[in-house]
């Protein structure tokens, strides 16, 4: 892990300053809207945009384009919020050699604490069928999410965590999904879990999502590699800050973080756009890196901006 120069809190209410950007209370889930109210990072939110809302002149205008406007609407269906209540007795003291407390260590063993981040779908498959009667059969389908580790830190963690679907306004509907499997790379902060749903809508919808997002983002790649667009370095972050309804941030990205990256295939950023507690775990589009198409989960916060896991390619 970096040795990067962390904001220091014991405070939980101002947890959104130190390393990790995880929405927590203490009151359980009713607690997350206080936490709204008393944000001092980006007081106002003003810079986050209801992805309802969101539409061309939100981008600054040398990213004004089509494709970007449904690369961006395609990776917002993608989003869910994760919803946990427990904190795994297994999560370390301190991030691997340094002093830096790592993500929600002081509450380890703790249940019935709220803690909520972001996440976003990876892959959508049909995993079996099940036979209801003799003459029904039931398709299962295989959602994969991917957000940081040390927002769903371990499967005790993970037997209490809800994948939130559709999340885009106080309206909405939504859906719950719970997790079957989890695989977790706590150096590199990654986790991918494994939700199980019967709903063919669902899963249709999603693949939907997922199909547009990647034909986006390849005809993005053709229009904007030999572009003449100074620094083609948007960064775009969708995720539910402070477990409130699905929000989008534009800005754009500030360096590779060389720390904690050890090839153009395995590494991670730095970006300017705005996030809040709750938004770890969240996809950043990174422009121009990762084939032009991998989203990287945010990570956390510090003095230069904030920073992603590290995505292999």
């Amino acid at each position: 892990m970096a040795d990067f120069k962390y904001y220091a809190s014991d405070d939980l209410n101002n947890e959104n300053y130190g390393s990790h950007e995880i929405e927590v209370s203490l009151e359980g889930e009713s607690g997350l809207q206080e936490q709204l109210k008393r944000c001092t990072k980006n007081p106002g939110h003003t810079k986050f945009i209801p992805v309802d809302d969101f539409k061309m002149d939100h981008l600054p205008i040398k990213y004004q384009d089509e494709d970007v406007l449904q690369m961006i609407k395609s990776l917002s269906g993608l989003t869910v919020k994760l919803l946990t209540n427990a904190v795994s007795p297994a999560r370390p003291d301190h991030y691997n050699n340094t002093r830096i407390p790592y993500p929600l260590s002081k509450y380890k063993g703790f249940i019935n604490i709220a803690s909520s981040g972001s996440g976003r779908v990876a892959n959508v498959f049909k995993e079996s069928d099940i036979c209801k009667t003799a003459t029904t059969v039931e398709h299962v389908w295989n959602v994969r999410v991917r957000t940081a580790a040390h927002v769903v830190f371990d499967e005790f963690e993970m037997d209490s965590v809800k994948g939130i679907v559709g999340y885009d306004s106080e309206r909405s509907s939504t859906t719950i999904l719970t997790g079957k499997r989890l695989r977790s790379e706590v150096c590199e902060d990654f986790s991918e879990i494994e939700f199980l749903t019967e709903d063919a809508a669902l899963a249709g919808s999603l693949g939907g999502h997922l199909n547009s997002y990647y034909d986006s983002c390849f005809k993005i790649k053709e229009k904007f590699e030999g572009r003449a667009v100074p620094d083609k370095k948007l960064a775009v972050v969708v995720s539910h800050p402070h477990g409130a309804p699905k929000q989008v941030s534009v800005g754009e990205w500030i360096r590779m973080d060389e720390s904690r990256s050890s090839s153009d295939f395995e590494n991670a950023f730095i970006y300017g756009t705005s996030t809040c507690a709750g938004s770890s775990g969240g996809p950043v589009y990174i422009m121009g890196r990762m084939g032009w198409v991998a989203p990287y989960p945010h990570s956390g916060t510090h003095k230069e901006g904030n920073f992603s896991s590290v995505v292999s390619f």
